[in-house]
């Protein structure tokens, strides 16, 4: 990508494949803080759903953490605009008592633990955040920095759980994630909405601005945003692909000492008696349906010790 196209604003061809995949879904919340990465979402998810006859009915939450004198201004700023795109807009407050000095992951706590509130308040599923490419770049510099193993190193999914969202199953779901921040400045300014620039993200007292300011220079020497990205992806598709392959040699296992088990028991019994031999195998198709016999019957006092006896307990 040249550095015409990494600027240049986002189509509305663009935005109608990022938004298509929620066509069907019937409410998204977008999360909206007022900065230009999340104003961008909601605007073209505002154009999107606008350009449509039928569609998911958008909500915009905005989290005021209470810790900056302007947040409260910045969450009023986000309304007004969301009302001009016609879209319905929520604040959602950080009460309680608070550290003096509060982390950045407390606050990424607070804000998923009220994004997630607001999601079950009404009731949607979907959850959408305005990653960019450049924030997945930062993170798997910051993951480095840590050293993050492979899993760690795929940095941010583009769907994924949310974190602290209770027992409903709410998803984070990151459509931006391969457009460049640049991008989507340009398309606000193309647009005329301003938006909030908020000083806390160049304070130097943070890793992540740190490694912000060094993105020029690792992108002169070719490490720039779309390849780290590229990195990303790839480890994380590594770690999938992994997990799958452990997880059917376990279920391999599994099903090996599960046969093992059987065959013993079933021949301990035969070296007792006959109709204790019986009972095992019958008692071996039911343990192959998943349903211990004790549970349904108990068995004989002869069989016992293996048909409720520690295999049993060690199995359930």
């Amino acid at each position: 990508m040249s550095a015409a196209d990494e600027a240049a604003p986002v189509s509305a061809a663009e935005a109608k494949t990022l938004f298509t995949p929620f066509a069907d879904v019937p409410t998204l919340i977008l999360a909206v803080s007022g900065g230009p990465d999340s104003t961008a979402l909601l605007m073209l998810a505002a154009r999107w759903r606008k350009a449509r006859k039928y569609g998911p009915r958008l909500l915009a939450v905005t989290v005021d953490h209470g810790l900056r004198r302007e947040s409260a201004d910045e969450a009023r700023a986000v309304k007004r605009l969301a009302r001009r795109l016609g879209v319905p807009h929520r604040t959602v407050r950080w009460r309680g008592k608070k550290a003096q000095r509060v982390s950045q992951q407390a606050a990424r706590q607070a804000r998923y633990r009220l994004l997630g509130g607001a999601a079950r308040a009404a009731k949607a599923r979907h959850v959408l955040t305005a990653h960019t490419l450049d924030d997945q770049a930062e993170t798997v510099l910051m993951r480095m920095s840590r050293g993050s193993g492979v899993s760690g190193l795929g940095a941010m999914a583009r769907a994924s759980p949310l974190p602290l969202s209770g027992e409903q199953a709410i998803e984070l779901v990151r459509p931006l994630l391969d457009v460049p921040k640049a991008r989507l400045i340009a398309t606000l300014q193309h647009a005329g909405i301003a938006f909030v620039d908020d000083a806390s993200n160049r304070d130097p007292r943070f890793t992540r601005t740190r490694l912000r300011e060094a993105m020029p220079a690792l992108a002169r020497a070719g490490l720039d945003a779309p390849a780290l990205a590229l990195v990303a992806r790839r480890l994380r598709r590594a770690y999938r692909k992994r997990r799958g392959a452990n997880a059917a040699r376990s279920c391999s296992r599994r099903k090996s000492s599960a046969g093992l088990r059987t065959r013993l028991r079933c021949a301990f019994s035969a070296a007792r008696s006959p109709a204790s031999a019986t009972r095992a195998r019958s008692n071996s198709a039911n343990w192959r349906r998943s349903t211990p016999p004790c549970a349904a019957k108990k068995p004989p006092p002869a069989v016992t010790s293996f048909a409720c006896g520690e295999p049993w307990r060690e199995r359930w």
